[in-house]
C-alpha cells in the first residue's frame, strides 16, 4: 500500500524526467527512471491499466485520472460507466463509474456548483486530502510554512507526513 501511495505523490509532483534508450513497458519511461519501480508497481497491479505503451510522465494529472487510479488501487477494476450525481460528469464519460464509486467511497467531492470538473489539473493538496481519506491516516503534528492552519489541505498534509507518505522540501 505505501508504494502504491508513494507513487501517487510522486506523479502529482511531476517532474521534468530522464528518458534514455533502456526498454520498459513504456516507451517513455526507462529503467533510469527515478520513480521506476514505483511505477512498475502501479503498472503490474493494474492500478494504470496494461493497455497502453507509454506512461506520459509530462502529463499533468486530472481529476478524474486519480479518481481511476485511486479506485483500481482500492481493488476495484472493469467498472461500469453510470450517471453519477455531477452535471459533468455522465454515463458516456468511461471514468465515471470510478469517481461514482470514489465518491460514495468519501474520497472526493465535487464542487457546490454541483460539478465534478474531471478535466481539471489536479494540485498536491487535492492529491493530499483524497489519499487521507481513502488510507484513513492517523493525525500527524508536522507542518510547512507553506500550508497554513487555513489550507483546505492543512489536516492531509499533516497525516501524510505522519503515515511516511510525504515529507516536504
Amino acid at each position: 500500500m505505501k508504494k502504491v501511495i508513494a507513487l501517487f505523490v510522486c506523479i502529482i509532483a511531476f517532474a521534468v524526467m530522464p528518458n534514455s534508450s533502456q526498454a520498459s513497458a513504456f516507451n517513455d519511461v526507462s529503467y533510469t527512471h527515478a520513480q521506476y519501480p514505483e511505477i512498475m508497481y502501479l503498472y503490474k497491479n493494474n492500478v494504470l491499466g496494461n493497455d497502453r505503451s507509454s506512461f506520459n510522465p509530462k502529463h499533468a494529472m486530472t481529476r478524474q485520472d486519480f479518481a481511476v487510479m485511486m479506485v483500481k488501487a482500492l481493488g476495484h477494476s472493469d467498472v461500469t460507466p453510470v450517471n453519477t450525481q455531477f452535471k459533468d460528469v455522465t454515463k458516456s464519460n468511461a471514468s465515471s463509474g470510478y469517481i461514482q464509486i470514489a465518491v460514495n467511497k468519501g474520497i472526493i467531492k465535487g464542487y457546490e456548483d454541483g460539478t465534478f470538473r474531471p478535466n481539471t489539473t489536479l494540485n498536491r493538496g487535492h492529491a493530499a486530502t483524497f489519499l487521507s481519506r481513502a488510507y484513513n491516516f492517523k493525525a500527524g503534528s508536522k507542518t510547512f510554512k507553506d500550508v497554513g492552519k487555513s489550507h483546505t489541505a492543512y489536516s492531509a498534509v499533516q497525516q501524510l507526513v505522519q503515515a511516511n507518505v510525504a515529507n516536504g522540501y
